[in-house]
């Protein structure tokens, strides 16, 4: 079954990856809970190349060996053996020349997983760690990292279980993974400095309505705060003022649109509510230092 699923993935993902980025849930349409998948065979299946995709699902991974480029949302970083990696729901996401020996687990779920067996998911305070301003990359120690292996093979060996008092134990099982999750990602200092309310809203707000409007009075009035005062916020979290960050987000889209589709950029532009596609080039050249025509013709 498993096999069958990755397979799957590889068939949509290897088909839209011309087009647009890939909404997962349309493309597969397929109904459940939670998946649990060998990041070997995605890898292998993919050839270590993943286009862009999402899906409206949390997603823990770890990485127990490998190397390559991944972008979570705005974060492109280097993957290495004993990471441990977190993806908000609908969060974009891509992999690029992972080696293809890059081992791990990827594990996705929502909410009615744990509404199916009546378990208390306010304990475990999922909007805390899937937050997108998370920083979605932490190392583990070698403990952790044990610790962490052995309940993904736990779950593994539980994941198609039917008994009741087996499902009870998975729950149990991943229960106790985001636990260890929120406690290396939501106590980190290094995450910690963006754990402000208002800055978690703002991102929110603009990963909504970012193709909609780049105003940051727009974002500031949905906050109920001044455009000043939202603006020391977000640069007191993210050393970028509000504008920044929302140009930056929308500069970050165009770039998987033109690394990752053949849509032409005057289309890109209009999509991301440039009317102008003169400004949009001018922006992102500004951003990135190349024209968007140098960018993609360097990054396909």
């Amino acid at each position: 079954m498993e096999s069958k699923i990755i397979t799957d993935y590889g068939r949509v993902l290897r088909k839209g990856s011309i087009k647009t980025i890939v909404d997962l849930d349309e493309s597969l349409k397929i109904d459940f809970s939670f998946q649990l998948h060998s990041i070997h065979d995605l890898v292998n299946e993919f050839e270590g190349i993943m286009p862009p995709n999402r899906i409206s699902h949390n997603i823990l991974a770890f990485i127990k060996n490998g190397s390559g480029e991944k972008i979570i949302g705005n974060h492109r970083f280097r993957i290495h053996p004993n990471l441990g990696l977190i993806f908000p729901k609908n969060i974009i996401h891509s992999t690029n020349k992972w080696s293809l020996d890059t081992s791990g687990y990827m594990l996705s779920f929502n909410e009615s997983l744990f509404e199916e067996h009546h378990f208390p998911v306010t304990f475990l305070q999922l909007p805390t760690l899937f937050k997108l301003s998370t920083i979605p990359y932490r190392p583990f120690n070698k403990f952790t990292s044990q610790k962490v292996q052995t309940l993904f093979e736990e779950l593994k060996l539980l994941q198609n279980a039917i008994e009741p008092g087996d499902r009870k134990i998975f729950i149990l099982k991943l229960s106790e993974l985001i636990v260890i999750y929120q406690k290396e990602f939501v106590n980190n200092k290094a995450i910690a400095k963006n754990a402000n309310c208002i800055f978690d809203k703002f991102v929110d707000f603009v990963e909504a309505k970012f193709k909609k409007t780049r105003e940051v009075k727009f974002y500031a009035t949905l906050l109920s705060v001044h455009p000043n005062h939202l603006n020391k916020i977000v640069r007191a979290s993210s050393k970028m003022s509000a504008k920044e960050y929302i140009h930056h987000r929308i500069i970050n889209e165009a770039k998987y649109l033109l690394s990752a589709t053949s849509i032409p950029m005057k289309e890109i532009a209009f999509e991301l509510g440039f009317a102008d596609y003169i400004y949009f080039s001018r922006l992102f050249k500004r951003l990135v230092e190349q024209t968007p025509v140098h960018y993609r013709k360097y990054n396909t």
